[in-house]
């Protein structure tokens, strides 16, 4: 990937970035934000600052330990944008080495989104998308939503087709569909594309968009776009450096699956007008290391309660 693009400039800009994070200045905009919102804003809200000198500034807001309000700057962000466009008998050839969806693990959708459930086969409730999204988005670091309102959950999810992941009657995973981010009706984004870490390192990943690829590709489509960030302690827009090489990264699995890498760049949540070009809002980025669990147990259990899935056939992990 290095041959194709500079890296240098990317990690400058993120490296310039981190810096203003650390700026004496900001840590006193952060405790002074933070006094006057005691209290008075949930966690996982973002505040935006406008008069931080020169830019607006993001400041995402949680509890430290002694359960008092602190924020913290959204980090800079390393986006990697690729595209899968089949010519000719390209996506013939692909499906013909496309690993077969193994006995047992399977993707349910489109669902619609509601409140209450009556057709499990059609329909996906607020709080199941929210219990699967975060127990998937935790290691990913993706923005919380466990305090969102309906409201909100319907401007994030609303518009996109969902789809639950299921592995031997569990809902291990998400990936959606967005039809509406291109003027080009043959063309759609997967998003929010993830699985439960209790079952990743089996090949289930590269199995899923494989599928979502076919399904795709038989309904129409003709060029599938997607975007991934990098983790934020791998200081690599690939992300190869995350899974400390013991499982492959989802850039590699997207590069072997037929998607091709055609751009690179920093997404800065203080830099408002970027926000606006690139028609992102805050919360559609990653959230605050912070909000991230190391025992993913009770997430696991809320999905099972969500789903309503019998204690003899949850996943002992």
């Amino acid at each position: 990937m290095s041959e194709d693009f500079d890296l240098d400039p990317i990690f400058s800009e993120i490296a310039a970035c981190e810096r203003r994070n650390r700026d004496a200045g900001m840590q006193d905009l952060m405790r002074q934000v933070a006094a006057t919102h005691e209290g008075k804003v949930l966690p996982g809200r973002i505040l935006t600052v406008e008069d931080w000198p020169g830019a607006t500034c993001s400041l995402a807001v949680f509890l430290d330990e002694n359960g008092s309000t602190v924020c913290a700057p959204l980090d800079p962000l390393a986006i990697s944008f690729y595209e899968y466009r089949p010519i000719g008998d390209q996506d013939a050839v692909r499906r013909s080495k496309n690993p077969a969806m193994r006995e047992g693990f399977c993707i349910r959708g489109p669902l619609t989104l509601v409140d209450t459930v009556k057709d499990p086969s059609r329909e996906i409730s607020k709080a199941q998308v929210m219990a699967i999204h975060t127990l998937v988005g935790n290691d990913s670091t993706w923005w919380p939503i466990r305090d969102y309102s309906e409201a909100e959950l319907e401007e994030v999810f609303g518009s996109l087709e969902l789809n639950v992941v299921w592995l031997d009657a569990c809902p291990v995973g998400m990936v959606h569909l967005d039809y509406s981010v291109r003027s080009d009706e043959s063309a759609a984004k997967v998003v929010f594309v993830g699985l439960d870490p209790a079952v990743q390192g089996r090949g289930l990943g590269r199995e899923l968009v494989h599928r979502v690829m076919s399904d795709a590709m038989d309904r129409g489509v003709r060029r599938l776009f997607l975007d991934t960030v990098a983790h934020r302690d791998s200081r690599s827009p690939s992300g190869k450096v995350a899974t400390g090489g013991k499982q492959p990264s989802a850039h590699d699995v997207y590069l072997k699956s037929g998607f091709t890498m055609v751009g690179i760049k920093v997404i800065d949540p203080a830099n408002k007008r970027q926000l606006e070009e690139e028609g992102l809002a805050v919360n559609q980025l990653n959230g605050p290391l912070e909000y991230g669990v190391s025992d993913l147990r009770p997430l696991r259990e809320a999905v099972y309660e969500a789903f309503g899935v019998s204690d003899e056939l949850r996943l002992r992990v």
